[in-house]
């Protein structure tokens, strides 16, 4: 009799463990999946890396001026686009935030193709996406005009700087000297 029992319970323990088991698959399985991008629209600069890969051209402009005029009739936004050395410029994109905030993508690329994505932002937009996290010390690099904050995120290079109340973001594969070195001083343009 005390087998019997003892031969039950070890059923019910096995039977109570498989359900677990299998309640526990299935709801991994029925899990939504975890998006890598999750994670990285909590990090400002991150998701500007990730972002950027996505955007697709909308205006195949080559001249600064011509970039600076599309922006400004597409977003109504007042933008000074940089020049930088030994690049071509080769269009302009958007990035939407949400309906009402959009980022513009200048595009650039090098003579041996490397590109360079420079996004621009503004302060307004920054304190409109609250869900990201930017760091006190960026804030101070971004209080003097002109001043550049590098940072690695992966292989990309991403240089941060400030002109006025527009706030570039450069993602690249160059180094951060040589990229930063190619940048222009800002200019009204």
């Amino acid at each position: 009799m005390e087998e019997r029992s003892l031969a039950r319970r070890m059923g019910r323990a096995i039977l109570g463990i498989g359900f677990a088991l299998l309640v526990g698959v299935i709801g991994y399985w029925l899990a939504p999946e975890k998006s890598p991008d999750r994670t990285l629209l909590n990090d400002w600069l991150a998701f500007s890396v990730y972002a950027s890969q996505g955007v697709e051209r909308e205006a195949p402009v080559q001249d600064l001026q011509q970039a600076a005029t599309f922006i400004r009739e597409r977003l109504r936004r007042a933008v000074t686009v940089p020049a930088i050395d030994g690049v071509i410029l080769e269009g302009v994109g958007v990035l939407s935030l949400d309906e009402e905030v959009a980022v513009p993508v200048l595009m650039y690329r090098l003579p041996d193709s490397t590109s360079i994505r420079v996004l621009v932002y503004n302060y307004a937009i920054l304190d409109r996406m609250e869900e990201w996290m930017v760091s006190d010390s960026l804030y101070q690099v971004l209080e003097e005009e002109g001043k550049f904050y590098s940072t690695q995120i992966g292989a990309y290079t991403v240089l941060v700087w400030r002109w006025r109340d527009d706030i570039y973001v450069a993602i690249s594969l160059l180094p951060a000297e040589e990229l930063t070195r190619r940048i222009h001083r800002l200019r009204e343009g």
